[in-house]
Protein backbone atom coordinates (compact mmCIF):
# COMPACT_ATOMS: atom_id res chain seq x y z
CA UNK A 1 0.00 0.00 0.00
CA UNK A 2 2.97 2.46 0.71
CA UNK A 3 1.34 4.52 3.16
CA UNK A 4 3.69 5.70 5.86
CA UNK A 5 0.76 5.30 9.09
CA UNK A 6 -1.90 2.79 10.22
CA UNK A 7 -3.39 1.81 13.32
CA UNK A 8 -4.38 -2.01 13.89
CA UNK A 9 -7.31 -2.86 16.32
CA UNK A 10 -5.96 -6.44 18.11
CA UNK A 11 -5.86 -8.22 21.01
CA UNK A 12 -3.31 -9.90 19.94
CA UNK A 13 -3.94 -14.06 21.72
CA UNK A 14 -5.98 -12.42 24.45
CA UNK A 15 -9.89 -12.69 24.53
CA UNK A 16 -11.93 -9.81 22.44
CA UNK A 17 -12.31 -7.59 25.50
CA UNK A 18 -8.59 -6.63 25.64
CA UNK A 19 -8.62 -4.99 22.09
CA UNK A 20 -7.14 -2.41 21.93
CA UNK A 21 -5.22 -0.45 18.92
CA UNK A 22 -1.04 -1.18 17.47
CA UNK A 23 0.02 2.32 15.78
CA UNK A 24 2.34 1.97 13.21
CA UNK A 25 4.82 4.82 12.09
CA UNK A 26 6.70 4.64 8.31
CA UNK A 27 6.59 1.80 6.22
CA UNK A 28 7.02 -0.96 8.86
CA UNK A 29 7.53 0.18 12.35
CA UNK A 30 5.28 0.75 15.54
CA UNK A 31 4.69 3.68 17.68
CA UNK A 32 6.96 3.01 21.21
CA UNK A 33 6.75 3.88 24.59
CA UNK A 34 7.80 7.59 24.36
CA UNK A 35 6.58 7.99 20.73
CA UNK A 36 2.75 6.89 22.80
CA UNK A 37 3.26 9.35 25.24
CA UNK A 38 3.95 12.01 22.98
CA UNK A 39 0.72 11.22 21.24
CA UNK A 40 -1.00 10.95 24.51
CA UNK A 41 0.10 14.57 25.79
CA UNK A 42 -1.40 15.47 22.04
CA UNK A 43 -4.50 13.89 21.97
CA UNK A 44 -5.32 15.63 25.81
CA UNK A 45 -4.19 19.00 24.07
CA UNK A 46 -6.93 19.28 21.79
CA UNK A 47 -9.70 21.23 22.94
CA UNK A 48 -12.41 19.72 21.15
CA UNK A 49 -12.82 17.71 17.58
CA UNK A 50 -13.42 19.65 14.58
CA UNK A 51 -14.60 18.29 11.05
CA UNK A 52 -12.22 18.65 8.17
CA UNK A 53 -12.99 20.47 5.47
CA UNK A 54 -11.62 17.55 3.56
CA UNK A 55 -14.11 14.82 3.13
CA UNK A 56 -12.41 11.30 3.85
CA UNK A 57 -12.59 7.83 1.79
CA UNK A 58 -13.01 4.30 2.77
CA UNK A 59 -11.16 1.64 0.54
CA UNK A 60 -11.67 -1.95 0.57
CA UNK A 61 -8.05 -4.07 -0.13
CA UNK A 62 -7.39 -7.45 -0.06
CA UNK A 63 -3.75 -7.78 -0.10
CA UNK A 64 -3.39 -11.32 0.18
CA UNK A 65 -2.76 -12.23 -3.60
CA UNK A 66 0.37 -9.84 -3.58
CA UNK A 67 1.26 -11.21 -0.12
CA UNK A 68 1.21 -14.96 -1.71
CA UNK A 69 3.32 -13.33 -4.91
CA UNK A 70 5.69 -11.92 -2.80
CA UNK A 71 6.29 -15.33 -0.58
CA UNK A 72 6.52 -17.25 -4.08
CA UNK A 73 9.08 -14.84 -5.21
CA UNK A 74 11.04 -15.48 -1.76
CA UNK A 75 10.32 -19.01 -1.13
CA UNK A 76 10.94 -22.28 -3.21
CA UNK A 77 10.59 -25.85 -1.57
CA UNK A 78 10.33 -29.50 -2.69
CA UNK A 79 8.26 -30.81 -0.15
CA UNK A 80 8.75 -34.38 1.85
CA UNK A 81 7.11 -33.52 4.99
CA UNK A 82 3.65 -33.60 6.88
CA UNK A 83 2.40 -30.55 8.24
CA UNK A 84 -0.49 -30.74 10.98
CA UNK A 85 -1.67 -26.93 11.22
CA UNK A 86 -3.94 -25.82 14.24
CA UNK A 87 -4.61 -21.86 14.47
CA UNK A 88 -7.16 -22.26 17.47
CA UNK A 89 -9.11 -20.37 15.14
CA UNK A 90 -7.07 -17.29 15.04
CA UNK A 91 -7.07 -14.39 11.98
CA UNK A 92 -4.03 -16.25 10.38
CA UNK A 93 -5.63 -19.59 9.91
CA UNK A 94 -6.84 -19.65 6.40
CA UNK A 95 -4.14 -17.73 5.17
CA UNK A 96 -1.32 -19.86 7.25
CA UNK A 97 -3.44 -22.93 5.41
CA UNK A 98 -3.76 -21.46 1.92
CA UNK A 99 0.38 -20.71 1.58
CA UNK A 100 1.21 -24.27 2.94
CA UNK A 101 -0.76 -25.52 0.13
CA UNK A 102 0.57 -22.91 -2.29
CA UNK A 103 4.07 -24.71 -1.53
CA UNK A 104 3.07 -28.67 -2.08
CA UNK A 105 2.93 -29.36 1.43
CA UNK A 106 1.29 -32.01 2.53
CA UNK A 107 -0.50 -30.06 5.83
CA UNK A 108 -3.65 -31.37 7.73
CA UNK A 109 -5.43 -27.83 8.71
CA UNK A 110 -7.17 -28.27 11.78
CA UNK A 111 -9.54 -24.82 13.65
CA UNK A 112 -7.77 -22.56 10.96
CA UNK A 113 -11.25 -21.09 9.94
CA UNK A 114 -11.37 -17.48 12.15
CA UNK A 115 -13.82 -17.39 15.00
CA UNK A 116 -13.50 -14.03 17.17
CA UNK A 117 -15.24 -15.93 20.14
CA UNK A 118 -12.32 -18.33 20.26
CA UNK A 119 -14.47 -21.60 21.38
CA UNK A 120 -11.14 -23.44 22.26
CA UNK A 121 -9.74 -20.75 24.40
CA UNK A 122 -7.17 -17.65 23.87
CA UNK A 123 -5.00 -18.36 20.55
CA UNK A 124 -1.81 -18.25 22.37
CA UNK A 125 1.11 -21.05 21.27
CA UNK A 126 2.85 -20.73 24.62
CA UNK A 127 -0.40 -21.50 26.51
CA UNK A 128 -0.09 -25.09 28.10
CA UNK A 129 -3.43 -26.18 27.19
CA UNK A 130 -2.81 -25.43 23.19
CA UNK A 131 0.81 -27.38 23.46
CA UNK A 132 -1.20 -30.40 24.94
CA UNK A 133 -3.79 -30.20 22.88
CA UNK A 134 -1.47 -29.75 19.40
CA UNK A 135 0.82 -32.83 20.78
CA UNK A 136 -2.02 -35.18 20.82
CA UNK A 137 -2.98 -34.06 17.15
CA UNK A 138 0.48 -34.16 16.04
CA UNK A 139 0.96 -37.82 17.59
CA UNK A 140 -2.67 -38.86 15.75
CA UNK A 141 -2.01 -37.69 12.33
CA UNK A 142 1.50 -38.90 12.36
CA UNK A 143 2.91 -34.91 11.41
CA UNK A 144 6.79 -34.24 11.17
CA UNK A 145 5.65 -30.93 12.38
CA UNK A 146 2.97 -29.06 14.48
CA UNK A 147 2.73 -25.56 13.59
CA UNK A 148 0.58 -22.99 15.94
CA UNK A 149 0.18 -18.81 15.12
CA UNK A 150 -1.68 -16.70 18.24
CA UNK A 151 -4.79 -14.53 17.12
CA UNK A 152 -3.14 -11.89 15.17
CA UNK A 153 -0.65 -14.13 13.57
CA UNK A 154 2.51 -12.40 14.61
CA UNK A 155 3.38 -14.96 17.15
CA UNK A 156 4.72 -18.76 16.01
CA UNK A 157 4.69 -21.93 17.87
CA UNK A 158 6.39 -25.27 16.81
CA UNK A 159 5.96 -28.55 18.28
CA UNK A 160 8.10 -31.80 16.58
CA UNK A 161 6.88 -35.05 15.81
CA UNK A 162 7.09 -36.09 19.17
CA UNK A 163 4.91 -33.81 20.34
CA UNK A 164 7.54 -31.85 22.02
CA UNK A 165 7.06 -28.16 22.23
CA UNK A 166 10.15 -26.33 20.72
CA UNK A 167 11.06 -23.24 22.85
CA UNK A 168 11.14 -20.01 21.19
CA UNK A 169 14.81 -19.12 22.47
CA UNK A 170 15.52 -22.45 20.44
CA UNK A 171 13.71 -20.88 17.81
CA UNK A 172 15.58 -18.19 17.83
CA UNK A 173 18.65 -20.04 17.74
CA UNK A 174 17.98 -21.99 14.81
CA UNK A 175 17.09 -18.70 12.78
CA UNK A 176 19.73 -16.58 13.94
CA UNK A 177 22.31 -19.46 12.95
CA UNK A 178 21.41 -19.22 9.32
CA UNK A 179 21.33 -15.35 9.21
CA UNK A 180 25.01 -15.35 10.15
CA UNK A 181 25.47 -18.05 7.35
CA UNK A 182 25.25 -15.33 4.84
CA UNK A 183 26.08 -12.40 7.29
CA UNK A 184 28.80 -13.16 9.47
CA UNK A 185 29.75 -10.67 11.74
CA UNK A 186 26.01 -9.17 12.17
CA UNK A 187 24.16 -8.30 14.83
CA UNK A 188 21.18 -10.47 16.53
CA UNK A 189 18.56 -8.51 19.11
CA UNK A 190 16.81 -11.38 21.84
CA UNK A 191 14.95 -10.25 25.02
CA UNK A 192 16.42 -10.84 29.09
CA UNK A 193 13.73 -13.88 29.14
CA UNK A 194 15.87 -16.08 26.71
CA UNK A 195 18.15 -18.72 27.86
CA UNK A 196 21.74 -18.91 26.93
CA UNK A 197 21.89 -21.33 24.90
CA UNK A 198 20.59 -18.28 22.32
CA UNK A 199 24.00 -16.24 23.38
CA UNK A 200 25.93 -19.34 23.01
CA UNK A 201 24.76 -20.18 19.35
CA UNK A 202 24.74 -16.49 17.89
CA UNK A 203 28.25 -16.17 19.03
CA UNK A 204 29.38 -19.69 17.85
CA UNK A 205 28.14 -18.57 14.45
CA UNK A 206 30.28 -15.62 14.93
CA UNK A 207 27.51 -13.14 15.36
CA UNK A 208 26.97 -10.36 17.95
CA UNK A 209 24.26 -11.37 20.96
CA UNK A 210 22.48 -8.30 22.15
CA UNK A 211 20.30 -8.65 25.10
CA UNK A 212 17.67 -6.54 25.06
CA UNK A 213 14.12 -4.73 26.87
CA UNK A 214 11.08 -7.56 26.20
CA UNK A 215 8.56 -6.14 23.69
CA UNK A 216 8.11 -5.60 20.05
CA UNK A 217 8.18 -1.82 20.00
CA UNK A 218 11.87 -2.26 22.25
CA UNK A 219 13.17 -4.88 20.04
CA UNK A 220 12.74 -3.33 16.73
CA UNK A 221 13.79 -0.04 18.05
CA UNK A 222 16.98 -1.59 18.97
CA UNK A 223 17.78 -3.67 16.05
CA UNK A 224 17.27 -0.38 13.95
CA UNK A 225 20.10 1.15 16.30
CA UNK A 226 22.36 -1.14 16.23
CA UNK A 227 21.86 -2.80 12.05
CA UNK A 228 21.03 -6.12 13.72
CA UNK A 229 19.50 -8.34 10.72
CA UNK A 230 17.22 -10.57 13.31
CA UNK A 231 15.49 -10.43 16.72
CA UNK A 232 13.59 -12.54 18.53
CA UNK A 233 11.93 -13.05 21.36
CA UNK A 234 11.06 -15.92 24.31
CA UNK A 235 7.00 -14.73 23.44
CA UNK A 236 7.18 -16.01 19.57
CA UNK A 237 7.80 -13.14 18.25
CA UNK A 238 10.69 -13.12 14.96
CA UNK A 239 12.12 -10.15 13.36
CA UNK A 240 13.54 -10.55 9.94
CA UNK A 241 15.43 -7.91 8.23
CA UNK A 242 17.25 -9.73 5.77
CA UNK A 243 15.15 -8.90 2.74
CA UNK A 244 12.10 -8.65 4.47
CA UNK A 245 10.49 -5.45 6.46
CA UNK A 246 11.86 -6.18 10.45
CA UNK A 247 8.53 -6.92 11.87
CA UNK A 248 7.33 -10.36 13.30
CA UNK A 249 5.49 -12.25 10.72
CA UNK A 250 4.28 -15.88 11.89
CA UNK A 251 3.95 -16.95 8.64
CA UNK A 252 6.89 -15.94 7.22
CA UNK A 253 9.03 -17.01 10.51
CA UNK A 254 6.91 -20.24 9.62
CA UNK A 255 8.33 -20.59 5.77
CA UNK A 256 11.89 -19.68 6.90
CA UNK A 257 11.61 -22.56 9.62
CA UNK A 258 10.61 -24.83 6.62
CA UNK A 259 13.35 -23.62 4.16
CA UNK A 260 16.12 -24.06 6.70
CA UNK A 261 14.70 -27.15 7.46
CA UNK A 262 14.67 -28.59 3.69
CA UNK A 263 17.98 -26.90 3.09
CA UNK A 264 19.69 -28.59 6.23
CA UNK A 265 18.02 -32.25 5.72
CA UNK A 266 17.17 -32.44 9.57
CA UNK A 267 14.18 -32.64 11.06
CA UNK A 268 13.21 -30.34 13.64
CA UNK A 269 13.26 -32.80 16.23
CA UNK A 270 17.12 -33.07 15.96
CA UNK A 271 17.74 -29.50 16.57
CA UNK A 272 15.61 -30.12 19.32
CA UNK A 273 18.09 -32.59 20.49
CA UNK A 274 20.99 -30.50 19.61
CA UNK A 275 19.95 -27.80 21.95
CA UNK A 276 18.22 -28.98 24.89
CA UNK A 277 21.36 -28.24 26.80
CA UNK A 278 19.50 -26.34 29.35
CA UNK A 279 16.99 -27.42 32.12
CA UNK A 280 14.63 -24.67 32.03
CA UNK A 281 11.24 -23.80 34.31
CA UNK A 282 8.31 -22.25 32.79
CA UNK A 283 7.24 -19.15 32.98
CA UNK A 284 6.33 -18.50 36.68
CA UNK A 285 3.92 -15.57 37.08
CA UNK A 286 2.82 -14.06 40.10
CA UNK A 287 -0.46 -12.23 39.83
CA UNK A 288 -2.23 -9.70 41.59
CA UNK A 289 -3.68 -12.46 44.14
CA UNK A 290 -0.05 -13.11 44.70
CA UNK A 291 0.84 -10.45 47.06
CA UNK A 292 -0.60 -7.93 49.14
CA UNK A 293 0.27 -6.14 52.38
CA UNK A 294 -1.11 -2.92 50.45
CA UNK A 295 2.04 -2.34 48.02
CA UNK A 296 2.40 -1.16 44.34
CA UNK A 297 3.78 -4.03 41.63
CA UNK A 298 6.78 -2.40 41.82
CA UNK A 299 7.07 -2.41 45.51
CA UNK A 300 6.53 -5.98 45.54
CA UNK A 301 9.11 -6.49 42.34
CA UNK A 302 11.78 -4.47 44.42
CA UNK A 303 11.65 -6.71 47.14
CA UNK A 304 11.48 -9.92 45.15
CA UNK A 305 14.35 -8.40 43.82
CA UNK A 306 16.34 -7.78 47.25
CA UNK A 307 15.88 -10.92 48.28
CA UNK A 308 17.35 -12.79 44.92
CA UNK A 309 20.17 -10.18 45.21
CA UNK A 310 20.89 -11.26 48.72
CA UNK A 311 20.43 -15.20 47.54
CA UNK A 312 23.13 -14.97 44.95
CA UNK A 313 25.44 -12.61 45.64
CA UNK A 314 28.26 -13.55 43.22
CA UNK A 315 26.09 -13.60 39.94
CA UNK A 316 26.43 -11.37 37.36
CA UNK A 317 23.43 -8.39 37.42
CA UNK A 318 21.74 -6.96 34.53
CA UNK A 319 19.06 -4.60 35.21
CA UNK A 320 18.17 -4.13 31.38
CA UNK A 321 14.45 -5.14 31.72
CA UNK A 322 13.60 -6.12 35.26
CA UNK A 323 17.22 -7.68 36.44
CA UNK A 324 18.38 -10.94 35.35
CA UNK A 325 20.85 -12.72 37.50
CA UNK A 326 23.61 -14.86 35.29
CA UNK A 327 26.02 -17.87 37.12
CA UNK A 328 28.51 -19.87 35.36
CA UNK A 329 26.00 -22.96 35.98
CA UNK A 330 22.73 -20.78 35.24
CA UNK A 331 20.42 -17.27 35.50
CA UNK A 332 17.45 -16.09 36.97
CA UNK A 333 15.26 -13.77 35.12
CA UNK A 334 12.62 -11.46 37.14
CA UNK A 335 10.46 -8.82 35.15
CA UNK A 336 7.55 -6.98 35.60
CA UNK A 337 4.72 -7.68 33.36
CA UNK A 338 4.39 -5.00 31.04
CA UNK A 339 0.56 -5.90 29.39
CA UNK A 340 -0.75 -6.80 33.21
CA UNK A 341 -0.48 -6.92 36.52
CA UNK A 342 2.20 -9.45 37.22
CA UNK A 343 5.78 -10.23 38.16
CA UNK A 344 7.21 -13.33 35.99
CA UNK A 345 10.03 -15.69 36.91
CA UNK A 346 12.23 -17.69 35.07
CA UNK A 347 14.97 -19.73 35.68
CA UNK A 348 18.07 -22.21 34.19
CA UNK A 349 21.08 -24.22 34.89
CA UNK A 350 22.55 -26.98 33.06
CA UNK A 351 22.90 -29.17 35.97
CA UNK A 352 20.33 -30.61 38.04
CA UNK A 353 20.70 -30.23 41.80
CA UNK A 354 21.78 -26.60 40.63
CA UNK A 355 18.29 -26.33 39.13
CA UNK A 356 16.67 -27.63 42.31
CA UNK A 357 18.89 -25.06 44.32
CA UNK A 358 17.45 -22.53 42.47
CA UNK A 359 14.10 -23.71 42.70
CA UNK A 360 14.45 -24.08 46.51
CA UNK A 361 15.50 -20.34 46.62
CA UNK A 362 12.95 -19.26 44.92
CA UNK A 363 10.33 -20.98 46.48
CA UNK A 364 11.60 -19.25 49.61
CA UNK A 365 11.03 -15.81 49.03
CA UNK A 366 8.38 -14.24 50.70
CA UNK A 367 5.96 -11.67 48.82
Amino acid sequence: LKIKGGAIITASHNSKEYNGVKFCADLSETLVEKELEELKEIYKSVKGIEKSETEGTVEEKNIFPDYLEFLKNKFGFSPNIKILLDTTYGTAGPFAERVLEEFGFNVKAIHEEIKPDFPLGTPDPLSGSVQERIKKEVNESDADIGITLDGDGDRLGILDSKGRFVPNDMLISIFAKDMLSRNMGSSVVYNVLCSNIVKEEIEAAGGKAIMWKTGHSNIKEKMSETQALFGGEISGHFYFKEDFFGHDDAIYAMLTLLSILEKSGKKIDDYYDELNRYITSPEIVINNSGYGHGRTLNETYEDIKNQLISKFPNSQKAEIDGIRLDMPDGMIVIRPSQTSPSIKIRFESKDKSIYDDMKQNLDSIHY
